[in-house]
């Protein structure tokens, strides 16, 4: 650490920057996060679309078509 009588030197400094930054996504970390959200996203369109085309079947079935 540093103090009046001990001010940190380059290696510390250094040290010190990679071990924050060691916990920050990379380029890769954010490519496979956003192929991640595609996948679901799709996922999640195609899952309600099933829904409202089953709804409208059973809403037409049960009314009636006229």
């Amino acid at each position: 650490m540093t103090s009046a009588e001990h001010p940190i030197t380059r290696s510390e400094l250094r040290e010190e920057l990679n071990q924050t930054l060691k916990h920050y996504a990379t380029k890769a970390d954010l490519a496979d996060l956003k192929a991640e959200l595609i996948k679901w996203m799709a996922g999640w369109t195609l899952g309600g679309m099933v829904a409202v085309a089953s709804l409208v079947t059973v809403i037409l079935n049960f009314y009636g078509r006229g």
